[in-house]
């Protein structure tokens, strides 16, 4: 049978990092329980927002000691994992998610003391945490307006997921159900869009709310209005901005 390639970026890694943790010291029983936990908080919080996530196959590695497994949707996953972070760093109890969230935190309770405990997929990386903690850091929000490629709208609690070439990674966005509606016309299509986001240490985009967004058109005036808001006077200009402002001189 032929091996499934899949992008390692998108693996999602159980890691508990210690002294003296490594494959041949680990307590598999404790782990594959912690670990079993943590996969169905994530696929419960998933079906929370509507959406689902399967995860399939399993990798153990040595960065101390390592689970890796491959999500169904890995931008869903890298989400999902964001929320239970945050969940599990809080004294919050949200309805439908408590017994998930009890059985996590007994299982990495029941690791030994000197473990610690990571969740990572695509360059996201958070602890695991067995009791909430007194402050979780807040990420500064800033404006943001650029151009990008709507990859899904959807969910209970509706999001979008976009990807755009000035971002090093897809990212996703809360929005109206109104906003939802109006941008699931543009799936698969690319549209400017304003958004008040996080960036996490990295500058990745975290989290976000999407404020507004804006077709492409082919319509020239839209285009010719473009160019004064955006100060071009000729298409010689508009390839010199393209290019970082770059002049390489007579051809």
């Amino acid at each position: 049978m032929a091996r499934l390639e899949r992008n390692p970026d998108d693996e999602l890694v159980i890691e508990v990092d210690g002294e003296d943790v490594h494959l041949g010291t680990l307590d598999a029983k404790g782990m594959l329980a912690f670990a079993s936990s943590f996969l169905e908080l994530l696929e419960a919080i998933a079906d929370d927002r509507g959406e689902s996530i399967a995860f399939t196959g399993l990798r153990a590695f040595e960065k101390c000691g390592s689970l890796g497994t491959y999500p169904s949707d890995a931008e869903l996953a890298r989400q999902v994992a964001l929320d239970a972070h945050k969940m599990l760093a809080s004294r919050e109890r949200p309805r439908g998610l408590i017994q998930k969230l009890d059985r996590v935190r007994q299982a990495r309770a029941a690791l030994p003391a000197h473990y610690r405990t990571l969740v990572k997929v695509r360059g996201f990386e958070r602890p695991i945490s067995a009791e909430p903690v007194s402050t979780i850091d807040e990420l500064p929000y800033s404006m943001i307006s650029i151009r990008a490629y709507v990859a899904r709208v959807g969910g209970s609690r509706p999001r979008a997921s976009f990807k755009s070439k000035s971002e090093r990674r897809p990212f996703s966005l809360e929005l109206s159900e109104e906003q939802a509606v109006r941008l699931g016309a543009f799936l698969y299509k690319t549209v400017d869009i304003d958004a008040l986001v996080a960036r996490d240490y990295d500058g990745n985009i975290e989290e976000g709310r999407l404020r507004e967004f804006h077709p492409l058109t082919d319509d020239p005036g839209a285009w010719i209005s473009w160019f004064r808001e955006s100060g071009i006077q000729s298409w010689d200009d508009l390839k010199k901005d393209e290019d970082g402002g770059r002049d390489d001189g007579p051809q």
